[in-house]
This record gives C-alpha cells, sequence and structure tokens, in this order.
C-alpha cells in the first residue's frame, strides 16, 4: 500500500523535476535566439544598436511568467519533498 509520505515525495519529486525542465528548457530557447543572432554576425555589426539585441535576445513577458511558474513550481516540490521525508521518518520512529 502506498502511503501518504511517499506520495508526498513522488509529487515533490515530479514537481521539482518539471519545474526545472521548464526554466532549462526556456534558458536554452533564450540562448538559442541569441546564437542565430550570433550566426548572422549582427551582435558585432556596428550598425547594430546594443539596444536592438538586448531587446531581441531578452525573455518576453510569456517567458518571464513560465520561467518563474517553473522555479515556483521546483520549490513547492522541494517543500513536498522534505515534508514527505520528515513524515515518514516520524512514522519510523513512532512503529
Amino acid at each position: 500500500m502506498i502511503t501518504q509520505s511517499q506520495k508526498l515525495k513522488f509529487a515533490g519529486a515530479l514537481m521539482g523535476v518539471v519545474g526545472v525542465a521548464v526554466a532549462v528548457a526556456l534558458w536554452t530557447a533564450s540562448f538559442s535566439r541569441y546564437s542565430r543572432i550570433e550566426d548572422l554576425g549582427l551582435d558585432v555589426d556596428p550598425s547594430i544598436d546594443p539596444e536592438i539585441l538586448r531587446k531581441l535576445t531578452a525573455f518576453t513577458v510569456h517567458e518571464q511568467v513560465m520561467f518563474y511558474g517553473g522555479l515556483s513550481l521546483a520549490i513547492a516540490g522541494l517543500i513536498l519533498l522534505i515534508m514527505g521525508s520528515i513524515k515518514s521518518s516520524r512514522a519510523k520512529q513512532n512503529r
């Protein structure tokens, strides 16, 4: 039978993995945009304003929401994982 502490640990680990995956995917997308601009040679072109490059490679509002959502999922997952571990250790002590 699956105990409540095992459910908490599983949910915490799953949330943590999903949160980290979302954050890494968005970071990779931002890096790929910069890499594309670099491949075109626009990063060293004197006619391109550095402010334009910054705006092209910056996170959009939607990406920021997803990034912080992923980070909050990872933090919530870590908290659930810790709660599950504490609950299972207390259950072992009570036996």
